[in-house]
């Protein structure tokens, strides 16, 4: 498969905003966390590769979560999500850590030092994707219709368990670099209680009736609680976003971010590269409505991508002449 060149000269999102936007209040100080201080987070044995796991714990010298998974583990790379949900929101970003000879098998940790957070307790909920890791060269050796089992079972794919599994975060992290544009706060008077992943369990990728239809819908509507599909979903408890709301990072409010960004794409003397939105739903209704509603018209051109399928992605992207790609597939 031929690999998309990447810009050399591309900059980051903060680049493109002017730089009194990006000025933020005075950096906080924040005090050395002390050694071995290092927590277990508990486990659901439920889960999909919870024979898989040795150990889950949490290290504030590092501020990660980590996992250790066993030398014969079945899932020896596995693609893993995890979020902290608490006074703010964060994903933990992934990276596979090198073994010691003290360590056998594999370890990998989530990390959110450069996270924008208060300090307070955070739920810690890690999901398991996939057996292998994720990402377009995976996508690409595989039918849609395989990755459609490849994933691991959603009934069963969070390894933490789902309660008493929260840390401490001792003094609040300011954030840095795109990370501090913005994030998810709690709202005010709104109950700390944690944030679980939601998910449609495959049937509803091709509902087989109405009544089936119905309940995917009820599944994936953010407005309200979720509960489940069929009898086995009945008994879910899901909460979503409408308990955050979300808060900028910039000395501008969410109508001046909106103002400058017509300034520029209206200002025939400033170069603006061209992003491609590439996606179903969600990149189609940005670009149809979103933004023509926003006056901000052409800024994203749409390409109908339904999966994360590299070959097919590419060859739509032919004589397009994208210089920014904005992906979002396989979200349903």
């Amino acid at each position: 498969m031929p690999v998309i060149p990447r810009n050399e000269n591309s900059t980051n999102v903060t680049d493109i905003l002017p730089k009194e936007d990006m000025e933020t209040s005075e950096p906080i100080n924040m005090p050395p966390v002390k050694e071995n201080t290092l927590s277990t987070i508990p486990r659901n044995e439920n889960s999909t590769i919870s024979t898989d796991i040795n150990r889950v714990w949490h290290d504030p010298q590092s501020r990660s979560v980590c996992v250790h998974l066993k030398e014969d583990a079945r899932c020896p790379h596995p693609a893993l999500l995890g979020r902290l949900s608490g006074p703010a929101l964060a994903i933990l970003d992934w990276k596979e850590m090198e073994a010691k000879d003290t360590t056998a098998g594999t370890v990998l940790c989530g990390d959110y030092s450069k996270k924008w957070l208060d300090a307070g307790e955070y739920f810690v909920e890690i999901i398991v994707l996939y057996c292998e890791e994720f990402g377009v060269g995976a996508m690409e050796r595989m039918s849609n219709e395989t990755a459609t089992r490849c994933v691991e079972d959603i009934r069963n794919n969070r390894i933490t368990s789902k309660s008493e599994n929260t840390i401490e975060i001792s003094s609040p992290m300011e954030g840095s670099g795109n990370y501090r544009i913005g994030r998810w706060v709690r709202r005010k008077g709104v109950p700390l209680r944690p944030l679980f992943t939601r998910f449609q369990p495959k049937e509803c990728i091709n509902p087989p009736n109405r009544q089936a239809q119905k309940l995917c819908h009820t599944v994936t509507n953010r407005d309200r609680p979720r509960g489940g599909f069929w009898r086995e979903y009945k008994s879910m408890d899901i909460y979503g976003l409408p308990e955050y709301e979300f808060q900028w990072g910039l000395n501008l409010t969410e109508s001046g971010l909106i103002n400058r960004l017509q300034e520029r794409l209206n200002d025939t003397s400033t170069y603006l590269p061209k992003i491609c939105a590439v996606g179903d739903s969600h990149s189609r209704y940005m670009t149809r409505f979103s933004l023509p509603a926003l006056n901000l018209t052409g800024m994203f051109q749409n390409v109908g991508s339904n999966w994360p399928d590299a070959n097919n992605i590419e060859s739509k992207l032919e004589g397009m002449h994208c210089e920014r790609l904005f992906v979002q597939v396989g979200q349903w």
